[in-house]
């Protein structure tokens, strides 16, 4: 049965304020594109005027014309509104959220009297949802399923008006990718020790900078409160932030709380200097709070650097950059064309181990045993214990572990009644139960850096799911985790997936085969959303079966073979005539 959105219903609550949509723009109707002179000089998009309601129109025009209507550019909504009863025209708020869509149907209604009341209803194919703040919320409807919008009319003045309306802006997906820029807005973990991104989609241009603050200062999403925090004062509101022509942005904050102590503006300062650093032009920071200027531990939020505070880097601030494995059975780091042995006991003796994570801060290892049962952690370098101790024993099939920057070495044991995941925090074990990951059967999983998400592959008597679950973190310090939630990539990946790591703070690698000689690794977006400006996938060939991928900037990934043993790097190299003596299958970046 075709799922219906009533208009009216608030259940979308997706953004306007805050976002706007792509799609292919029509050229006939009431839209107008505009000659723009500064064509060729510019990515802004075609301004369109779009006209009011016509004196004589059917419903199914106006129900069509208001569709159009909200695709004018700049951003506008105020002729859409026109097309609204008087009822609902001052309630109507699009600010709500955004609905975008691929296509649409020709309208359909029932009922024909000059008086009476008639629905129009319109099938939009491949609708989703964003929030207020530009968060994807994912698809209105299945694949093969349209989603009806249903708009019920009413007479005012002899003039056919919609009398019920979603509170969202409702857009082609075409129209949104050309206005809309993909941003992250940046909180912290619970401890307030790394930063956090969360992608967005705000109207891009000269008020970007503005939406991403006011993002700020609203706080995570009620449903992340254990994942994630602000250090916003509570009731802060901004006003719109300009830009001076030197690269200042000049930012006024107003609050009915306290200012912040020094430690609260130094962590909201943060907030500020990783988000706005993406907006280009942006150099410095002026803060202001309650008119007067934003005070620091030393000093004031005069000119502050956009390029600032690199210890709460949500990659790791002291992360090594170069990739880590085994040779000959001990661990070594470097370049891959000549890997030196570390100088901790990892490097020195040979443990028997068939994989190894190393701690993103770089002071821990830790390895799996051979038969993939026992755990033993250690230090990376020479320190006052300079031997590795064993955490976990009697395990059935341990995958390669990961580490958090919190210090968490997250573990998932394959045992035959499905997967069981742990962590071991400070020497102890603890399970984690994580809803539609945990009893499964888990092919490979990977954790932030940031320690706020866990994403796992999955695997189906059809096909392989990726499933990503937010990791909680309580006052008390007890860690959980949300359900998993499947993550919507059918469509872009083959039915198995091989192996999974990180291509930035916010988007995934995969590796998958898509012929019997050839695989894909194929970067996804870690909100499932489908316009994230991410590169398309690259076709290697071989029968690799093992990625290793790091999520900071500039890092190559590798794609793994094990027969032929082979080795390729993100730029086409083939590099396994160098690593003689390297276990191509413990290859891997901290984390």
């Amino acid at each position: 049965m075709t799922r219906r959105l009533r208009a009216g219903l608030s259940v979308l609550v997706v953004l306007l304020a805050a976002l706007t949509g792509c799609l292919s723009m029509p050229t006939s109707g009431t839209l107008t594109e505009v000659d723009d002179p500064g064509a060729g000089e510019s990515e802004a998009p075609a301004d369109i005027v779009v006209r009011p309601p016509q004196p004589g129109e059917s419903a199914r025009d106006i129900a069509v014309h208001f569709l159009d209507a909200m695709e004018a550019s700049p951003i506008s909504t105020k002729v859409a509104r026109e097309f609204l009863s008087q009822e609902i025209s001052s309630s109507w708020d699009p600010s709500l959220g955004t609905i975008v869509y691929g296509s649409r149907s020709a309208p359909t209604g029932a009922g024909t009297d000059r008086t009476a009341p008639v629905d129009v209803s319109i099938d939009l194919d491949d609708a989703g949802q964003f929030d207020s703040r530009g968060s994807w919320l994912g698809p209105l409807s299945k694949t093969d399923e349209p989603l009806q919008l249903d708009l019920p009319m009413v007479r005012e003045d002899g003039e056919w008006r919609i009398a019920e309306a979603p509170n969202a802006l409702i857009v082609r997906d075409a129209w949104f990718a050309e206005r809309f820029d993909q941003v992250s807005v940046y909180f912290f973990n619970p401890a307030g020790e790394v930063l956090v991104p969360e992608p967005v989609y705000l109207p891009s241009g000269d008020q970007l900078p503005t939406y991403l603050v006011s993002d700020l200062v609203a706080g995570p999403s009620p449903e992340l409160a254990d994942v994630e925090r602000g250090y916003f004062p509570a009731g802060t509101t901004v006003r719109p932030v300009t830009v001076a022509a030197d690269g200042r942005a000049e930012i006024a904050l107003q609050s009915d709380s306290s200012p912040p102590n020094a430690r609260g503006a130094e962590l909201m300062l943060a907030q500020l200097t990783w988000t706005l650093q993406q907006v280009p032009g942006i150099k410095y920071l002026q803060v202001t709070f309650n008119d007067g200027p934003l005070r620091l531990a030393h000093g004031t939020a005069d000119q502050v650097p956009v390029k600032s505070s690199p210890e709460y880097d949500p990659t790791g601030s002291s992360a090594p950059s170069e990739p880590f494995a085994l040779r000959d059975g001990l661990l070594v780091s470097g370049p891959l064309d000549d890997p030196v042995a570390v100088n901790g006991p990892f490097g020195r003796t040979r443990l028997g181990l068939r994989s190894i994570a190393v701690d993103p801060t770089g002071a821990r290892v830790a390895g799996v045993g051979t038969a993939g049962d026992r755990v033993l952690v250690g230090p990376l370098r020479d320190d006052q214990s300079d031997t590795a101790k064993q955490v976990v024993d009697g395990a059935t099939d341990l995958l390669p572990p990961g580490w958090d920057l919190a210090g968490r070495l997250w573990l998932v044991d394959r045992r035959a009644g499905g997967a069981l995941i742990s962590i071991v925090e400070k020497g102890r074990v603890r399970p984690v139960t994580i809803r539609g990951v945990s009893g499964r059967e888990v092919q490979s999983f990977v954790v932030s850096r940031d320690g706020t998400r866990f994403v796992a592959v999955v695997r189906g008597p059809e096909r392989d799911v990726l499933r990503q679950s937010r990791i909680q973190v309580s006052d008390s310090g007890r860690v959980s985790a949300t359900p998993a939630r499947t993550m919507p990539f059918d469509e872009l990946l083959p039915s198995r997936i091989s192996d999974l790591s990180w291509s930035s703070p916010i988007a995934l690698l995969v590796l998958a085969e898509v012929t019997p000689g050839a695989v894909e690794v194929r970067p996804l977006p870690i909100d499932g959303s489908p316009s994230s400006g991410l590169p398309g996938g690259t076709i290697v060939s071989g029968r690799m079966r093992w990625l290793a991928g790091s999520p900071a900037p500039g890092e190559p990934w590798y794609a793994i073979g094990a027969r032929p043993r082979s080795v390729v790097d993100s730029a086409g190299n083939e590099l396994s005539r160098s690593l003689d003596g390297v276990d191509l299958r413990t290859l891997t970046y901290p984390g």
